[in-house]
């Protein structure tokens, strides 16, 4: 295909993503009609808008600098533990929280391409509710195992960009412990708040202007920030975890997933450290007439948690492929949970966001429920394993915008069956509790059949995590292409091959047979 050919089918296909990027429905959302603005096919793609208020001197992801550990450290002759700490229990662990609101104008994720019209992105110098890098690492003191969960209040974070996190908290802690803590064990989820910043370049003015690179690594600043901070904080823990379960809506005809799960870490004095939840439900509450940075219900959800129980909460998102959670807009309160916040650039009423508060408190509500039959955490340890697992993609559009427009995709030819595309994924387990890490909005369904691997594998309880080391779109069933009322989110996915080689990748890393199709 000519290039003048590919502008032409980008701008073909952006004219279809411009509906489907939203990751939403009206119908599911309440958040109205997005505007969509035509392309013409023979903008050169390496024009940026020199009219962009926002960022006008933005560059392509590729400029984004790597860092690289220095290649003569031995690494394994080093020790994982800090110098200097004695622990006597099962377990150790640690908090940090470092601040990840924008600093500047900056575009919002989610709700719709403005098409190359700056005055049709959401964009923001406000906020409203800060976004936050929230950490906690967990130590096995026998094994001195570590892994460190990070929820991030953000859209979604790119294997590209993870990978670079992951380089600079190996470093960093190298640096200032003198330990090795491989990279890749810092697990990254991403809330994909719709109220958060564009960190993947969908949702910008387009042409190479997708996404702003200062506010990028504003972010994975504070996110190394967190996770050393966390490290650093390393104590005695006494752990135990819950389960419930919230309502929510799914579009999903194969599964569900409405469990909410929750781990508890306990100081010396026997005050909470920190509670670490994990619900699957995309935060879409205040729609998009929301236009300051907010972290959504997650936001009011871990201040509940923290005021009634103390400590630092922790939210990993769950697999929210066409999942929405139940949003009462009345819950006995008269003020909403952030009165004090950025109020200006928003023409929302006082239920909209007292609707986002009651969510996010039923939820938590939820999560302290669970507790009150808390059952102790297995001191069987820590164990991880990690894999990658290439695909073919067939989503020409997604793979066009990689090549010539703002998504900073990994490129790959779809025309070339050999031709295949990469993601990461883990599998932690934390004593009788098993993270299973998918990288991006995976469907109940594909969560599902993950948590059954698991299971055939022995391992308990297992917790599927999405846009977690990753962010690759919607991952559905092989079989789920088949249905046409799923269109919108097929556009938004790499491919139907997704789910088996992830599926085979995940048996194979386990030591399980291949299955037979």
């Amino acid at each position: 295909m000519s290039r003048l050919n590919r502008l032409g089918f980008v701008a073909a296909g952006l004219l279809v993503l411009a509906v489907a990027v939203g990751c939403s429905s009206s119908s599911s959302n309440d958040i109205g009609t997005d505007i969509v603005n035509d392309i013409p096919a023979d903008v050169p793609a390496d024009v940026v808008a020199d009219t962009n208020p926002v960022d006008p001197g933005a560059e392509a992801v590729e400029d984004v600098p790597a860092v690289d550990t220095p290649p003569d450290i031995d690494w394994e002759t080093l020790p994982r533990l800090p110098a200097g700490k004695t622990f006597t229990l099962a377990y150790a662990a640690g908090v940090a929280q470092k601040d990840v609101s924008p600093t500047q104008p900056t575009h919002l994720g989610g709700f719709g391409f403005c098409m190359g019209d700056e005055l049709l992105c959401r964009s923001t110098d406000g906020v409203h509710d800060p976004l936050l890098s929230s950490a906690v690492a967990i130590a096995d003191p026998a094994s001195k195992e570590v892994v460190i969960f990070i929820g991030v209040d953000t859209i979604g974070i790119l294997r590209s960009d993870i990978e670079d996190i992951h380089r600079r908290i190996q470093q960093r802690l190298y640096d200032d412990f003198g330990v090795y803590f491989p990279g890749d064990r810092a697990l990254i989820s991403s809330s994909h708040a719709h109220s958060s910043c564009d960190t993947v370049g969908l949702w910008g003015p387009g042409y190479g202007a997708g996404r702003q690179e200062q506010y990028v690594e504003l972010l994975k600043n504070g996110v190394v920030e967190s996770a050393r901070d966390a490290y650093a904080d390393l104590k005695d823990v006494t752990l135990d975890w819950g389960k419930g379960s919230y309502a929510n809506s799914y579009e999903d005809a194969f599964a569900s997933d409405d469990e909410l799960f929750i781990l508890r870490g306990k100081g010396a004095d026997d005050a909470t450290m920190f509670t670490m939840v994990r619900y699957p439900a995309h935060p879409t509450t205040y729609g998009s007439k929301m236009k300051a940075a907010s972290a959504d219900w997650p936001g009011t959800m871990r201040k509940k948690l923290e005021d009634d129980l103390g400590g630092l909460n922790v939210f990993m998102q769950g697999p929210i492929g066409g999942v929405y959670p139940n949003r009462p807009s009345t819950c006995g309160l008269t003020e909403e949970a952030f009165p004090n916040g950025d109020h200006t650039l928003t023409d929302m009423d006082v239920g909209d966001y007292m609707k986002t508060t009651c969510t996010g408190n039923a939820i938590a509500e939820v999560a302290k429920t669970a507790l009150l039959t808390a059952q102790p955490l297995a001191a069987t340890g820590i164990t991880y394993k990690a894999t990658e697992f290439p695909f073919h993609p067939t989503n020409g559009t997604l793979m066009l915008l990689a090549e010539v427009g703002p998504l900073p995709y990994e490129f790959v030819d779809v025309d070339d069956p050999t031709a295949m595309m990469h993601s990461i994924f883990a599998v932690a387990t934390v004593g009788d509790l098993t993270f299973i890490t998918t990288p991006g909005e995976s469907f109940p369904s594909f969560g599902k059949e993950a948590k059954d691997i698991a299971i055939e594998a022995n391992l308990t309880n297992p917790i599927v995590l999405g846009l977690t080391q990753d962010w690759m779109g919607y991952l559905l069933l092989e079989k789920q292409w088949e249905n046409k009322d799923l269109a919108y989110n097929q556009s938004l996915s790499p491919g139907p091959g997704v789910e088996p080689a992830f599926m085979a990748a995940m048996r194979a890393m386990l030591g399980l047979p291949a299955t037979v199709k």
